[in-house]
């Protein structure tokens, strides 16, 4: 008879585990308390558009490419399109830059900011493909069957004395390029200025193996994932949340849905970060002392569907609009805990109609402000629509006119990804807990910080070759 496994969460990490785990003979239900699939790459409907609301980065995207492989599926299915240049960073002077996957094109453009930091840019690379090689154990140009995740929890786990920040500023001299490549934490709620200078190495393999955009959306990743799961055997149960465990002698036994129906199980997967698995089962209220209330960011988000306009023009897939001055923005999100006073502002253009149809003839914006958490005194109901409205007035300097255009929109709070994702706080940044069971594993981002996607297909690995060696 198959052993059965549960898994609670359809994110990219419940759902890779699913697909792996079905591939091994395993019987496996996976218990979604949203109607869509992907956790926060999952997407929403706005007007009958199809809209991204969380991750748009697909980093090392063979990974994604061989799980397809791996089940005998056809990669192609993905419709992976690579993103060149990888981001384009606007400064408040209206001039910009970009980072290619070619060095050369990069140094090139940094040349128009700060000759003496393009000068500086090949030194800066050397070392992150050192932090990588440290980190993972393998070189940067290692053959893809040698994966990341086979040495992904050396580099979470590192310690490391530098800030990410004092760490690019060894390399930079010029603010706003300082700023530019000391992003990458903010993706997952924490500033550059205290997050490790490892985290570096997050550019090393950006410039191996490239980053890549559905064609059709983040929301296609997720649903391409969730049907190759199904067709695997595996059983995908959406609107249905977990409400308790049952356990005998420190082993799961079975699930108790929120209906009260126990479902039974052999072992037990999380698609939740520890932090938010524990708080959900055991109704605790918040700890107002917890770690991410001190460090952890929220986000503000906002979908626009709008007409197209010349201006777009300007605009590559992944935009990054610098504040003024990068370290007090910081400041006011991590530390004073206001509402940041010349916001970082990231605009993924999700959508172009560059063929002018008729049937969709708008253009789709992602946009990603990074915000104090929940423990701050923002009261999001009232200040919202403000918000809103500052932004539009920051993005208008270079997208004249925008909220003219806008056709629908879809505005979420930090308190809407706390309810939607059970995010203490409404960051992603959680506090670990140790499990007390010994059939239960952790997948998905959240357990492996600062790792995006490529954390939660290692964290997934990891929890199926447990359950092999399980004794």
């Amino acid at each position: 008879m198959k052993e059965n496994i549960a898994i609670i969460g359809a994110g990219v990490g419940g759902l890779a585990a699913g697909i792996n785990l079905c591939k091994a003979g395993y019987q496996v239900t996976i218990y979604e308390k949203n109607n869509w699939p992907g956790g926060k790459i999952g997407g929403r409907t706005i007007e009958g558009f199809h809209v991204d609301t969380g991750p748009t980065i697909i980093r090392a995207p063979y990974l994604f490419m061989e799980l397809f492989r791996s089940a005998s599926e056809d990669p192609e299915l993905l419709e992976l399109l690579p993103v060149n240049p990888q981001y384009k960073f606007f400064l408040p002077d209206k001039r910009s830059f970009e980072i290619f996957l070619n060095a050369s094109e990069t140094i090139e453009s940094l040349q128009n900011i700060s000759p003496v930091d393009a000068e500086n840019y090949s030194k800066y690379l050397e070392h992150t493909q050192k932090h990588y090689r440290s980190a993972l154990g393998i070189k940067p140009s290692v053959s893809p069957q040698q994966t990341i995740t086979q040495r992904g929890k050396n580099a979470a786990s590192s310690m490391i004395s530098r800030t990410l920040f004092r760490f690019t500023s060894t390399y930079f001299s010029n603010s706003f390029i300082q700023s530019a490549f000391s992003f990458y934490p903010l993706f997952f709620g924490q500033s550059p200025f205290i997050s490790p200078e490892r985290i570096s190495m997050l550019h090393a393999i950006e410039q191996q193996w490239g980053i890549s955009y559905p064609k059709e959306g983040m929301l296609s990743l997720a649903e391409n994932l969730a049907t190759l799961f199904e067709r695997l055997g595996g059983r995908l149960i959406f609107n249905t949340a977990i409400r308790g465990l049952q356990a005998k002698r420190n082993q799961i036994t079975a699930l108790r849905l929120k209906s009260g129906k126990l479902e039974q199980c052999d072992y037990a997967l999380s698609n939740l970060s520890p932090f938010g698995l524990k708080k959900q089962l055991t109704h605790a209220k918040s700890n107002p002392t917890g770690t991410n209330r001190n460090t952890g960011c929220s986000f503000f988000t906002m979908n626009l569907i709008i007409e197209p306009h010349t201006s777009h023009n300007q605009l590559e897939k992944h935009n990054i609009f610098l504040p003024t001055d990068f370290e007090r923005t910081m400041s006011d999100i991590f530390r004073a805990k206001i509402l940041p006073r010349s916001p970082w502002v990231y605009l993924c253009v999700t959508k172009r109609n560059e063929n002018e149809t008729q049937d969709d003839p708008y253009d789709n914006f992602f946009i990603i402000v990074p915000v104090p958490n929940l423990s701050s005194e923002i009261d999001w109901r009232k200040e919202s629509l403000s918000f809103r409205n500052t932004l539009l007035t920051s993005l208008e300097r270079f997208l004249p006119d925008l909220r003219k255009r806008i056709r629908h929109e879809m505005v979420s709070t930090p308190q809407d990804f706390k309810d939607t994702y059970n995010l203490e706080f409404g960051t992603p940044l959680q506090p670990a807990v140790q499990t007390s069971y010994k059939n239960l594993f952790y997948v998905g981002e959240n357990s492996w910080q600062g790792l995006g996607l490529i954390g939660a297909l290692t964290a997934a690995e990891e929890a199926v070759k447990s359950i092999k060696g399980f004794k």
